[in-house]
C-alpha cells in the first residue's frame, strides 16, 4: 500500500517540500508519495482526525501551524518540548509523534558559511515557530541571541523562554550583530513579496545574512544585505538540511542527499 505524506500548511502553494521528498521516494523506490494539505487554522483539529483514519504516515508541519499542533499530538520528543514548535509529524502505531528538525537544518544552512557560533552576536527578525527552533540552536551554539518582532510582547516572550534577550525594533541599529536572520515571511511570494524585515541600511558589509524564505531565493532583505557587501545564505539550505532529516525519521533509511539537492535546484 502506498504511503502518504504531506506539507500541512495554510497557504501551502509555494512549497517545494513536495518536489524534494517525492523525488527521494522515487530514488529509493519506496512506495510513498508526498501531497500538499492546505489546512486553515480552524480546520485543524478535524484534518488531525483524519490524518489518523486515513492513515497518513507523516507530515511537515510550515506556517501557521508549528505551535498550535502541539496540544494534538500524542507524544512529542525533547527537542519539541524544549522549542514549543513541531515542524515534523510521524504516523507510528496510531500514534501521532511530534519532532523539530527546523533547528538542524538551520544550523546545517548557517554553519555553510560560520563554522563557530560561540559568542557571535546574531539578530533574528521574528518569534513565530520556525524563530524558536532557530533560538533553540544558536543557544545550543552559545552564541549571544537577540530576537526581535513587530509584536514586542512575542519576542519577549520567546526571549524569557530561551534566556536570550528581546529587543526593540526601534533600537536594533545600538547593536552590531555578526549574523542577520530573516524568521518572519516578510518577502514571500505574494503580498509580502516587496517587504523586508527592516531597512537597506541596517546591513553592514561584515554580516552574514541569512533569511528563512525560499520562495523567491533572492528576497528584498537578501538583496538588501548583498548590496551591502554581506555574505548571504539563501532559504532552500534550511529548507533541504531539514528536509533530510525528515526523511530519516519518517522512512528510517539514509536520505539521498544529492537527489533530494538537484530536486531542489531544479524547482
Amino acid at each position: 500500500m502506498t504511503r502518504i505524506y504531506g506539507i500541512l500548511a495554510h497557504p501551502v502553494t509555494h512549497s517545494l517540500s513536495p518536489a524534494i521528498h517525492n523525488t527521494a521516494f522515487q530514488n529509493l523506490k519506496i512506495d510513498a508519495k508526498y501531497e500538499k494539505f492546505d489546512v486553515a487554522p480552524e480546520n485543524l483539529k478535524k484534518f488531525i482526525k483524519k490524518v489518523k483514519t486515513e492513515k497518513i504516515s507523516g507530515l511537515s508541519v510550515s506556517i501557521p501551524h508549528k505551535e498550535n499542533i502541539l496540544k494534538l499530538l500524542d507524544e512529542i520528543s525533547d527537542d519539541v518540548k524544549k522549542i514549543g514548535a513541531c515542524n515534523t509529524i510521524l504516523n507510528k502505531n496510531d500514534k501521532l509523534i511530534g519532532f523539530n528538525t527546523d533547528y538542524l537544518g538551520f544550523l546545517k544552512a548557517l554553519q555553510t558559511k560560520i563554522t563557530n557560533l560561540k559568542n557571535k552576536k546574531v539578530i533574528v527578525f521574528g518569534a513565530g515557530g520556525a524563530s524558536r527552533a532557530i533560538c533553540y540552536g544558536l543557544k545550543l551554539k552559545k552564541a549571544k541571541v537577540f530576537v526581535t518582532d513587530i509584536e514586542i510582547e512575542k519576542a519577549q516572550k520567546l526571549a524569557k523562554d530561551f534566556q536570550i534577550n528581546a529587543i526593540n525594533l526601534k533600537n536594533i541599529d545600538e547593536e552590531n550583530f555578526d549574523i542577520v536572520v530573516n524568521a518572519t515571511p516578510l518577502g514571500m511570494e505574494g503580498k509580502f513579496e516587496n517587504l523586508s524585515a527592516c531597512c537597506a541600511n541596517f546591513f553592514k558589509k561584515t554580516q552574514i545574512v541569512m533569511d528563512i524564505v525560499y520562495k523567491p531565493l533572492m528576497t528584498k532583505f537578501l538583496k538588501d544585505a548583498k548590496t551591502t557587501g554581506c555574505e548571504i545564505i539563501t532559504g532552500e539550505k534550511m529548507l533541504l538540511y531539514q528536509a533530510i532529516e525528515q526523511f530519516g525519521i519518517w522512512t528510517e533509511e539514509k536520505a539521498p542527499v544529492k537527489v533530494m539537492k538537484k530536486a531542489l535546484e531544479k524547482n
